[in-house]
């Protein structure tokens, strides 16, 4: 459901400079969590005539029958009641599915008595699933309820199992409370100020509890399980997962299989924490992760990131272990571009399937840029600035260390802008529709954004970090509108506000 135990550095992937603009699809948007609150209580005030305010009458609770589906809604932040009949020693499972609305599902005693609550962090779609096993013969219910208040929506659920109570029922039922303490943990963490104990403590209830799940061969238990721990921490999931693992500077995970890359990548990234670590003088722990298609969504399943491009959760890379996308988005470029266009990029750069992957290879730095930037403190007041700082932070790396590989960067840039023809161009409007603009579109803003790094970055250098953290900290103060963002970005280094007049003339390009 919706639980931000972190902040911005969980984003949209920077692969969609070009590639997920090419070819992917939009994964889901981080959300913040949210409490229970109580549905009705009384305000105080009395009538007219005296008499306190009566509490309006709750629905009737609708009766589940084992195996037929019941279709509901929430509205109006009211708890929708459910109730069946169990024997004692029994044991139910309740299973709703959320369609379009996110939920919190409750199970209570036949005396009202919680039971257990649930609610994992899938957003508003996927399932939520309650085990419960009666003590005591009698009534017992379920209520659901819309996470967030005036949230309307609608879900099914269905009343699976009804069955006398086995042993294996008591480690579905433990692995269900240590779901429920890992997300109590987990609510309380600050990607800044947690320690990592405090996070491990939270991960390792998670990590039980998919345990639990997977030795009962229970896949879809331990899917949310698995949900959780990588949203907790990404690398207790890998390790939760038995993925193997190699250590030097950085710690990198990979698939069976793939150890040869996995080192080679590693060997190209831990310069680069040497680099970011001396010149910002901040040393965060970040670590690899180098993954093939079905292992592509263990570090963080609530992002639905297209395998191949690669991305960034908290304290970790990841990074494809397979060059199919590569190969997809070269073939893509070749059908975007003219003639001409693609022989003067491969009379400059060689072969364009050479590029697209010397490319693909480098966006490793735009993700760590991100790490380092939030590590760094420039608390990033829009997606644009947070984008384009991750990109900056790569090319002041490339352009240092690999300043051939820091044009090959530049020219996949110009490339895609040359092969795009988007609908949306102002930065205005990059931020109202971060997660809904078209792929293409998306990767045309950030293509944009790697041009304009390359002008800032030619008279400020790295000095314009400085520059951003004193002017965007980590410190309580209202929220800045995107217009006055933009007019004290362009105050720290001029010619921003020129640039975005600019933006939708550029994007005229044809064939």
């Amino acid at each position: 459901m919706k639980h931000r135990p972190f902040p911005t550095v969980l984003r949209r992937p920077a692969a969609w400079l070009l590639a997920g603009a090419l070819l992917g699809t939009h994964p889901a948007r981080p959300q913040a969590p949210n409490l229970l609150a109580t549905t009705c209580y009384l305000t105080g005030e009395r009538t007219l005539g005296g008499e306190p305010p009566r509490r309006p009458a709750a629905p009737a609770p609708t009766p589940l029958t084992v195996g037929q589906p019941v279709k509901g809604t929430v509205a109006n932040n009211e708890a929708q009641p459910y109730a069946f009949q169990l024997a004692a020693g029994q044991v139910a499972q309740v299973v709703v599915d959320q369609q379009g609305v996110d939920v919190v599902v409750t199970a209570l005693t036949p005396d009202g008595q919680p039971l257990a609550e649930v609610d994992n962090p899938n957003d508003s779609h996927g399932l939520e699933i309650v085990w419960l096993h009666a003590t005591a013969a009698g009534r017992y219910r379920v209520a659901v309820r819309a996470l967030e208040k005036n949230s309307p929506g609608t879900y099914q659920i269905t009343l699976e199992t009804v069955r006398a109570a086995t042993p294996a029922d008591a480690q579905r039922l433990r692995a269900q409370q240590l779901m429920a303490e890992g997300q109590q943990l987990r609510g309380s963490l600050s990607l800044r100020s947690s320690s990592a104990a405090e996070r491990q403590a939270a991960a390792d209830k998670f990590a039980a509890a998919y345990a639990i799940w997977h030795a009962l061969k229970d896949g879809r238990e331990a899917d949310l399980a698995m949900l959780s721990l990588g949203i907790t921490s990404a690398n207790a999931a890998l390790v939760a997962a038995k993925l193997p693992s190699s250590t030097n500077k950085m710690t990198v995970y990979y698939s069976p299989g793939f150890e040869a890359r996995a080192l080679a990548m590693r060997a190209r990234l831990e310069p680069a924490l040497a680099f970011f670590s001396a010149k910002l003088n901040v040393s965060p722990t970040i670590n690899l992760a180098v993954l093939n298609q079905t292992d592509w969504q263990l570090p963080n399943r609530q992002f639905q990131v297209p395998y191949g491009t690669p991305y960034s959760v908290p304290s970790l890379v990841v990074l494809p272990a397979t060059l199919e996308f590569d190969q997809q988005v070269a073939a893509a470029l070749k059908g975007g571009l003219t003639a001409p266009q693609m022989r003067a990029l491969e009379a400059a750069g060689g072969p364009i399937e050479q590029q697209v992957q010397a490319y693909f290879e480098d966006i490793a730095y735009h993700e760590m840029g991100h790490l380092y930037e939030y590590f760094y403190g420039v608390n990033a007041p829009t997606h644009w600035i947070n984008e384009f700082l991750a990109s900056y932070l790569m090319l002041a790396y490339l352009d240092e260390k690999e300043p051939a590989r820091a044009k090959n960067m530049q020219r996949m840039s110009e490339a895609f802008v040359q092969a795009t023809r988007p609908e949306h161009t102002s930065l205005a409007d990059f931020e109202r529709f971060y997660i809904g603009l078209s792929p293409m579109n998306y990767g045309w803003y950030q293509n944009q954004f790697a041009l304009r790094v390359a002008t800032v970055y030619s008279t400020e250098k790295l000095g314009l970090m400085g520059k951003m953290k004193a002017a965007f900290p980590f410190a309580p103060g209202p929220r800045l509108a995107p217009a006055d963002v933009l007019r004290r970005v362009d105050q720290l280094s001029p010619g921003f506000a020129a640039w975005e007049q600019q933006l939708t003339p550029a994007a005229a390009t044809t064939k």
